[in-house]
């Protein structure tokens, strides 16, 4: 992932199918790619959390978040909360009918 995405903060926990990253650059997020490379390395992977930097921005009575940096858009499903390292946290659902989501959350303990 780090290799593939430009992921910091890698936690991948293979008991309970999930990885955890923060993205320090813009980057283009690929979930299907995201989703092979697990595949690749004999995860199952079952849940997505990431940490980015972007706004949201309110379109036609939607929310979405856009990327710094990188024009990539997703749907919200509510407004994040704001955190002191100036990141956006979200589990990302829909990803695997290539359709992804973000639903915030609040940063991780074990995220620096």
């Amino acid at each position: 992932m780090e290799r593939q995405l430009g992921a910091r903060g890698i936690n991948i926990d293979s008991l309970e199918g999930w990885v955890r990253f923060y993205l320090p650059e813009p980057t283009q997020i690929d979930f299907d790619k995201l989703a092979d490379a697990m595949a690749g390395a004999s995860y199952e992977l079952h849940g997505i959390e990431i940490g980015i930097e972007g706004k949201v921005v309110e379109e036609s009575g939607s929310l979405w978040f856009a990327v710094d940096g990188t024009g990539q858009r997703f749907p919200l499903q509510s407004r994040p909360g704001e955190s002191e390292d100036g990141k956006a946290y979200f589990v990302v659902e829909g990803w695997e009918e290539s359709s992804p989501n973000l639903k915030p959350t609040s940063k991780p303990a074990d995220v620096s």
